[in-house]
């Protein structure tokens, strides 16, 4: 399925227009828990694996002339993707061809994922959407009547609550009612989980896009989409996501990973070339309120030109998917030799919690510093941006972000600092406190259960006094082992401080069974 072209804006939403448009929302309606948020769709059910996925062909038709592409192709060809629906089909064609997508991924077993992208002044002008409510209203009963009622997930309007600045609040509102006419459609069919726009982690603050969530009819749909083909890390966008779902009253999200692999590069949204591929579609998010990470966007389709002479919106790119696949098997310059070893550096930097040192490196040999480790807890556990102070007396110059990472790690009981009100920010995080940081990461989650006795014969060499004991027998009963430690005595770099590589090695193997990395 072609995507029309699409653009990023610079934010220019502000809260007082928010304000105008939810006077004209029935108080009901905003307040009202609504729709109670479906299980989640993707839980238990396969991928689908379109044997007409156009990376397939082109895969083939490089496998004598560029082998060595034709096999990068190959490790991202059999994901799905979603399909997208717009104005380049007319309404018995849109009828026609979802129904026929529709039964041709049911048949599978897996889960349809559908686009609704036709709002009229569809970016701003920049698309081809329909040309007012009357018509994009029957072109949603178009493809609602192809999907039927069958067992399917629909993200209407990616970009149409969030990209509006060209509109006039009366616009907004008519827009606004627009979706939320949608969504009712689509709820038609029992089975359907709708999820409607709800842009990303910078676009809008999570107090603006409750307002506008509530005002297009959240709550009567299932939840929101979230970085949809664009870069934002998958992290920072979970804990985006839980902070607004949790705001709604527990409504789920889904985020799109197809490009995030490096995060938002520098403001670009056309074809960035330092992006990466993200982490492949899964049920397996590490929050219960995030169904699913999804490739949303086609990673085989342009942009548009970009100003540089790409091809245009929604043409084919293959060269860079082959960019995509390259930058997500080097994250970083220095990765290690070892295969296993830099794949995990490679997979934790994909979901978003190693970020490098900003030229490229990531710096596996150096230490890692407890303010540091602040946000390699914070960011995986949904707590990037939670803000409930920091009791610490001692931030110094420590960056704002990593020292609010500190702040809620405190609070849910992580770090405990010094007994003299000090946590050191810019002190080494030992090996042992690496283990202990992690352990009582995954117990305050709710992922893991602590250890409450404890067993000498193990980590003979740490002692009690560290206060540590418990947190590495609950760290071993959940992963299996401390990462190329022995347990039975000779730890003698138990107190010494921990590399990143090491912190990364550690954190993976925790996180692994959580995410099921691929």
């Amino acid at each position: 399925m072609v995507a029309a072209p699409r653009r990023r804006h610079a934010r220019t939403l502000v809260l007082a227009c928010l304000v105008a448009l939810l006077l004209l929302v029935p108080a009901a309606s905003r307040n009202a828990p609504g729709v109670a948020a479906a299980p989640n769709p993707f839980a238990g059910s396969p991928w689908y694996d379109d044997p007409d996925n156009p990376i397939k062909g082109q895969a083939e038709a490089w496998r004598q002339s560029r082998p060595g592409d034709a096999a990068l192709l190959d490790t991202v060809a059999h994901e799905q993707y979603a399909d997208w629906f717009g104005s380049w089909f007319g309404n018995a064609t849109t009828t026609d061809f979802a129904n026929r997508r529709v039964t041709q991924i049911a048949a599978t077993g897996a889960v349809p994922i559908i686009v609704a992208y036709n709002i009229p002044n569809l970016n701003c002008s920049m698309g081809n959407g329909s040309a007012n409510a009357a018509t994009y209203a029957a072109w949603v009963d178009a493809l609602a009547r192809g999907i039927g009622n069958r067992k399917v997930a629909i993200l209407v309007e990616p970009d149409g609550l969030t990209v509006t600045e060209c509109l006039s609040v009366a616009q907004r509102n008519e827009r606004f009612a627009m979706v939320h006419a949608a969504v009712r459609r689509f709820k038609q069919n029992p089975l359907a989980t709708v999820y409607i726009d709800g842009g990303d982690d910078v676009r809008n603050t999570p107090d603006e896009i409750v307002a506008i969530l509530q005002a297009a009819g959240v709550g009567d749909a299932d939840g929101f989409s979230l970085n949809v083909t664009v870069y934002q890390f998958a992290t920072a966008e979970v804990a985006y996501g839980h902070d607004v779902a949790t705001r709604l009253g527990g409504k789920h999200f889904v985020v799109d990973t197809s490009r995030d692999g490096h995060g938002q590069p520098g403001g670009v949204w056309c074809n960035a070339r330092t992006a990466a591929i993200g982490l492949r579609p899964t049920a397996n998010t590490g929050d219960p309120l995030a169904d699913a990470f999804l490739w949303v966007k086609p990673i085989w389709q342009s942009d548009n030109t970009c100003d540089r002479g790409d091809p245009a919106a929604g043409a084919n790119f293959f060269d860079y998917t082959l960019l995509l696949v390259r930058n997500s098997l080097a994250m970083f310059t220095d990765l290690p030799a070892d295969p296993t070893y830099a794949r995990q550096i490679n997979d934790l930097a994909r979901l978003g919690v190693v970020r490098g040192n900003g030229d490229g490196t990531v710096g596996t040999d150096a230490q890692v510093l407890r303010a540091q480790m602040a946000a390699l807890i914070a960011r995986p556990f949904a707590l990037e941006f939670e803000d409930d102070g920091t009791p610490f007396a001692d931030r110094g110059a420590i960056d704002p972000a990593l020292w609010r990472n500190v702040g809620a790690l405190a609070q849910h009981g992580i770090a405990r600092g010094y007994g003299d009100g000090t946590f050191n920010p810019t002190g080494p995080v030992l090996e042992v406190q690496v283990i202990s940081f992690i352990a009582r990461g995954m117990v305050a989650r709710g992922t893991w259960q602590p250890a409450i006795a404890d067993n000498p014969a193990l980590y003979p060499d740490v002692p009690a006094s560290s206060g540590a004991r418990l947190d590495l027998l609950t760290y071993r009963a959940n992963t299996g082992a401390i990462p190329s430690r022995p347990e039975n005595g000779g730890w003698s770099s138990w107190a010494r401080p921990a590399t990143r590589g090491w912190f990364v090695q550690a954190e993976w193997q925790a996180l692994d069974p959580l995410y099921h990395f691929r």
